[in-house]
């Protein structure tokens, strides 16, 4: 179709073990609506296929409501400035394998919604890749079931993965992901770029990836068994990246990790706060600079939490920032066996560590000149380990 045509597709199998349910639609300048529903059990292959120019808009709403579904899949392919809205739900048990692909290039909108209902439901994937300047892409998966096991497969509510490509300016990402064993990767080439990744469960990874200036990177987790990793490069000047991560009750151990990374940076800002329960957690922040006359700031916060299994209560932080002049370095710890160092090489660098607990280290080394170090220990059992200059 051509020249603000509207194409509106239906598909409903209603017995079980309905296959192969394919819909394609190609347009210019035009919209397109595709509706795919599989009533029965072990339905597979619901299938849609977009691909548009010209400034179009594509929905694609499918939907399995049987148990044992598998092989829901939608890809829609843009060029042009256009807008996608991908939906795909699974209400049975034991439902596998939703993909949604999406290709954008001019600036575009894509949103991603995929919801798994029942139990023992595993492996969504969502692939976003845009190109050029002003796009948004927003990605949410929920996987709302128990964390029952299939007998059969041995699978259990787990699998939820975003990948997201963004090039471009002024482009902006969201991912949302809640239950268990997540995975989001946000990669952005542009300046101004911005990037959220929110994660709600346990053994979740979080990857984002910015080279340019002025961007912003935040990511939040909650839950025990987390990592995130922020990288940030390319003369990153006046960037801000910050990792928050939590665990809302003690019932459970398992180690957070947290990495922020701002390579050939000036004027930029890093924070990590891992917090509520936190057990064995690990925290580090590496700026290096671009030139003698920058400056950054980076700052760590942890509160440590009792745990049964004494290696889960040691929390680690640690700061480098390497080169520049007035670059501030703040760690505070509250809890039980941490440790903290701070590694500043430059000029009239600013280093602070507040200790509130018992069996802590904290080391701090700078070399330069004009330097000034402030360690604070509140409890039993501490040390602190203070060189400055060469």
């Amino acid at each position: 179709q051509t020249g603000d045509s509207d194409a509106m597709v239906t598909q409903n199998a209603a017995v079980s073990g309905a296959k192969n349910i394919f819909a394609t639609v190609t347009q210019d300048a035009s919209s397109a609506t595709v509706t795919q529903t599989g009533n029965g059990n072990e339905s597979e292959w619901l299938r849609a296929t977009v691909s548009q120019s010209g400034g179009s808009n594509a929905t694609v709403e499918q939907t399995a409501n049987g148990n044992d579904t598998s092989f829901i899949d939608a890809k829609v392919t843009q060029a042009g400035g256009a807008t996608s809205n991908t939906f795909q739900t699974a209400n049975g048990d034991n439902s596998t394998n939703m993909d949604i692909v999406v290709n954008q290039d001019g600036a575009s909108i894509s949103t991603v919604t995929q919801t798994f209902n029942n139990d023992a439901s595993a492996n969504f994937l969502a692939t976003v890749d845009q190109t050029g300047a002003g796009h948004s892409s927003t990605v949410t998966q929920a996987d709302d079931g128990s964390a029952n096991i299939n007998p059969t497969t041995g699978i259990g509510d787990n699998g939820l993965t975003a990948d997201i490509d963004q090039t471009g300016s002024g482009n902006t990402s969201t991912v949302e992901q809640y239950n268990r064993n997540q995975y989001a990767v946000v990669e952005q080439t542009g300046i101004g770029e911005t990037a959220t990744v929110i994660q709600n469960g346990n053994g979740n990874d979080a990857f984002v990836d910015q080279d340019g200036s002025g961007n912003t990177a935040n990511v939040y987790q909650a839950g025990f068994g987390q990592m995130a990793d922020i990288d940030q490069s390319i003369n990153a000047s006046g960037s801000l990246a910050e990792i928050s991560q939590s665990v809302p009750s003690g019932d459970g151990n398992g180690s957070n990790s947290a990495t922020i990374s701002q390579d050939l940076s000036n004027g930029d800002f890093a924070y990590i706060d891992q917090i509520s329960f936190a057990r064995g957690e690990t925290a580090t922040i590496n700026q290096g600079l671009v030139s003698a006359s920058s400056s950054s700031t980076a700052m760590i916060v942890q509160y440590g939490d009792e745990s049964d299994d004494s290696g889960q209560n040691l929390n680690e932080a640690t700061i480098n920032q390497d080169g520049g002049m007035l670059n501030d370095a703040l760690i505070e710890q509250y809890g039980t066996g941490n440790t903290a160092t701070s590694t500043q090489i430059g000029s009239f660098n600013d280093s602070d560590i507040f200790q509130d607990g018992t069996d802590n280290t904290a080391t701090v080394t700078q070399t330069g000149d004009n330097n000034l170090s402030d360690v604070m220990q509140n409890g039993s059992g501490n040390t602190a380990t203070v060189t400055q200059g060469m």
